[in-house]
């Protein structure tokens, strides 16, 4: 961090009549060491901001999280510092207001999404961009923002095809380089087909509790999203438990479904690790669909590991 943004923070500090609480989440993940030394500056130039630093095992990327629904994957200085400051004390009201006549109809939307956007600290049309975006996630709660400086986190922008900033993703869906028109942004989100959801999206309401509203979602639409099975085939066991929720939950809903899952998780079953193949299998007891005991016993039968065969034998046993 240099001179210059210790003494924005310092300034700030004192000015602030609303300074906010911030987490950061460290991992594994080399970068983490930037946003430890972040927070210990935060700690000496701003006191009275309550930051909650917490330590979470595994290679996930290091984060700092505002508000409920903002997130940084970047750790804020030079031109993006400004911003960062102001969303965390709630944003100035001529800030908020700017887009007023738009954001009304935020009051619609009626599912989560998701608007990452890539940033550099270098660049100096990124700070606007932010502070647009984030107006709109302080409006409305189910839009959750990521902010994401391309630079530090080079392979989230590779992965995304990002050469340029800023750049703003809906729901890995939907791109805007440049200046992003925000009545067209806001009319996309508000008139999505949920069937085209991405897993980002629908992993962030698991993330939210509500596997019981996902389910809702398609049962009134009658159809299982495809994303759905993204999550459920997830290597991460916390995103494969809320996903097998939702499908329990869909099971209440409409049964009928439920063999479209189980069939479309059996055509990926081979491919799968090891402890995805046990969950499904477990997935599949749990449903006590005749389908499912079809597949259970195929696996009884055929060649495959003791823990898969054992989730195989434990499944049989829901019947």
């Amino acid at each position: 961090m240099m001179g210059n943004d210790e003494k924005i923070i310092s300034e700030w500090a004192r000015e602030t009549n609303n300074p906010s609480s911030i987490r950061v989440f460290l991992t594994n993940d080399s970068r983490s060491d930037a946003f430890r030394e972040f927070v210990r500056r935060m700690t000496n130039l701003a006191s009275a901001v309550h930051i909650k630093t917490k330590y979470e095992a595994g290679d996930g990327l290091p984060e700092i999280r505002i508000h409920s629904n903002i997130t940084y994957q970047a750790v804020p200085h030079n031109q993006e510092l400004r911003p960062f400051l102001e969303i965390l004390s709630g944003l100035p009201d001529k800030i908020k207001n700017r887009h007023l006549a738009d954001t009304h109809v935020l009051e619609k939307l009626g599912m989560p999404a998701v608007i990452k956007v890539y940033i550099s600290p270098e660049c100096p049309f990124c700070p606007q961009t932010v502070q647009s975006l984030a107006s709109l996630a302080m409006r409305q709660e189910m839009i959750h923002l990521v902010v994401i400086d391309g630079m530090m986190f080079s392979e989230k922008a590779a992965d995304d095809r990002v050469s340029s900033v800023p750049t703003v993703l809906l729901d890995d869906q939907f791109r805007w380089t440049g200046n992003v028109q925000l009545p067209e942004l806001i009319d996309i989100m508000v008139n999505r087909d949920p069937a085209q959801l991405s897993s980002e999206t629908l992993k962030q309401i698991l993330y939210d509790g509500k596997a019981a509203d996902l389910a809702r979602m398609m049962a009134e639409w009658g159809k299982v999203f495809p994303s759905l099975y993204d999550l459920l085939t997830h290597t991460e066991w916390p995103v494969r438990l809320g996903a097998m929720a939702t499908v329990e939950y869909l099971g209440e809903y409409r049964k009928d479904l439920i063999a479209d899952i189980i069939n479309a998780l059996w055509a990926l079953f081979e491919d799968l690790d090891e402890p995805v193949k046990a969950d499904t299998l477990y997935l599949f007891g749990e449903t006590a669909h005749p389908e499912a005991r079809l597949k259970i016993e195929a696996v009884i039968r055929g060649a495959y590991s003791d823990l898969v065969k054992e989730a195989a034998n434990d499944a049989m046993n829901a019947f």
